[in-house]
């Protein structure tokens, strides 16, 4: 190895002295300025008054210590959730073919080999006994879950029980005496009132972003079987999945799940546009109670299957109905609720357009009162219920509004 000392020639000429000239007129030129400069900032009196005071600052003060002490009171029940994967990846049988491998050698890696994924979410202490509520997506497929909370101790966490349709899962870690959160009544929550979003986004622990209640009874939006979400313009970002919506009293009233994204759709997508989700915490405290005790959850079950009025349109008018909402039941499945109740599935069929659909059922416009006026409306009503429940569907048979008392049963197990 050789050194080069000198990048460029020498030469002979007058040119280092006139360099040492301009660097020295540089370097006098630099002074000065600075001089200058320092003793403009002697003469610079900086204002200096008071911050804003009154009765209206005084509100806004006791607002944000307000927003202090719930932000205190529930911090400590939000933990840190990681997940690790274990993947094992096939090569091509190629690899094994035996001229293959004389070939290249004994310098061939082995297969299979496992690969290790990592994810990170958020959950929440809701017994003192160590139960943590979180997204059952937080989790799903995951070898190991380690817990940390806020006091930075970690914990190997057990998996309860999960229900994908809801998107929860119970996970438990071996302590007792934890700090836990006050569950909410969502039923209360009205569009407008003030709601805290609490989570780890991107990784980065125990963040509280604060936003209003957008809408409620979102269905329509293809994340989950079973869907009725709170929507709110807390900032939710990837990270924050399982982690608590909490109102102005600290009491959880939702669990945090997903976000609108321009990126793709759910978390996966891309980062917060003003829109995201949560599961409604009386959903989650029924959710959570049935796999506690069960092991899985008791899903209510009507027994039918059906179609919208409304997305086949024309067919309203076909059948001569009054109502061009509702749905029209196309089978009563043998020994379900419904055909004990006595709901009558379709008869006929009818040309709509291009379509042959099933017609002359009992159109169903109502559960408990409740409107129905797409197919996503009727699983996410009865799920409100308890197997066992009695509830009240309203029919058209015809042309007459009939009310039907009807006893919920137990979802089969699949």
């Amino acid at each position: 190895m050789s050194y080069v000392k000198d990048s460029l020639p020498k030469r002979t000429t007058g040119l280092p002295v006139l360099s040492g000239l301009l660097i020295a007129l540089v370097g006098l030129t630099v002074l000065g300025t600075f001089y200058l400069t320092h003793r403009n900032y002697d003469r610079v009196a900086l204002a200096a008054r008071p911050g804003l005071d009154g009765p209206d600052i005084d509100l806004l003060d006791r607002q944000n210590k307000a927003y202090e002490r719930v932000i205190q009171a529930t911090t400590p029940a939000i933990v840190y959730v990681r997940t690790e994967q274990v993947i094992r990846a096939e090569q091509s049988p190629l690899f094994m073919d035996p001229m293959f491998r004389q070939f290249f050698g004994p310098a061939l890696p082995q297969i299979p080999r496992d690969q290790k994924q990592h994810a990170l979410g958020t959950g929440v202490v809701f017994d003192r006994n160590g139960y943590i509520v979180t997204n059952n997506h937080v989790i799903d497929h995951a070898n190991t879950v380690d817990v940390m909370t806020t006091d930075k101790r970690m914990f190997k966490a057990k998996v309860v029980g999960t229900d994908p349709d809801i998107d929860i899962a119970v996970l438990k870690i071996d302590v007792s005496n934890v700090p836990t959160i006050v569950l909410g009544d969502s039923s209360t929550l009205h569009v407008g009132d003030t709601v805290m979003a609490f989570g780890n986004p991107f990784g980065l622990n125990f963040t509280v972003t604060r936003g209003t209640v957008s809408a409620l009874g979102r269905s329509q939006l293809n994340i989950e079987p079973v869907q009725d979400f709170i929507q709110t313009d807390a900032a939710i970002n990837p990270g924050n999945s399982g982690g608590a919506l909490v109102d102005v009293h600290g009491e959880m009233i939702g669990i945090n799940t997903a976000i609108l994204s321009p990126g793709g759709g759910g978390e996966a997508g891309g980062g917060f546009i003003g829109i995201g989700f949560a599961i409604p915490v009386d959903t989650v405290r029924r959710i959570t109670g049935d796999l506690i005790t069960l092991g899985y959850v008791r899903h209510p079950w009507l027994g039918v299957q059906s179609i919208a009025l409304q997305d086949f349109p024309g067919l309203s008018r076909a059948l001569r109905l009054e109502s061009d909402r509702g749905l029209m039941i196309v089978t009563v499945l043998p020994n379900s609720p419904t055909a004990q109740g006595g709901i009558r599935g379709a008869t006929q069929e009818v040309i709509v357009g291009n379509y042959r659909v099933p017609a002359g059922g009992d159109v169903l416009l109502a559960l408990q009162g409740k409107e129905l006026r797409s197919r996503d409306d009727l699983p996410t009503e009865v799920d409100r219920y308890k197997p066992g429940d009695k509830v009240t569907v309203t029919v058209l048979r015809g042309n007459r509004k009939i009310d039907l008392p009807i006893v919920l049963q137990e979802a089969p197990r699949q």
